[in-house]
């Protein structure tokens, strides 16, 4: 257990999981906020005080494929067979796509939230 004193004597508390992970924090309002790990260590959900959770999802090479919302919104990322994120999906069905020279290189990167329109980025 860590507890942090600000000079304004306001204190956040937090706890670690066996593995150094922060496991709860009690912050100055005394709001609990929950920390949990899948068995790869790997953060899985947030719940804060109110009991509203934000689920974590990953592949089987620990890249972050899904982000889910108390409001259930969902948020997915795709990645090449390099492990590079190659598209994010928002929960709108908004898209971001991105593709890689020779090398792995960013090359471009198309925005379809950009001025209503997709916009492609060339580096």
């Amino acid at each position: 257990m860590v507890e942090t004193i600000y000079p304004d004597t306001e204190r956040v508390l937090m706890t670690y999981t066996p593995t150094g992970q922060i496991e709860t924090m009690t912050d100055q309002a005394n709001k609990l906020t929950r920390f949990e790990y899948n068995e790869r260590d790997r953060l899985t959900a947030v719940v804060d005080a109110l009991d509203q959770r934000i689920e974590y999802g990953y592949d089987a090479t620990n890249n972050l494929t899904k982000i889910l919302d108390a409001n259930l919104h969902l948020t997915q990322h795709e990645y090449d067979a390099r492990n590079r994120r190659n598209k994010t999906t928002l929960p709108l069905n908004q898209m971001m796509t991105m593709t890689y020279d020779k090398v792995g290189n960013p090359k471009t990167m198309t925005d379809s939230m950009v001025m209503s329109s997709p916009m492609t980025m060339i580096h």
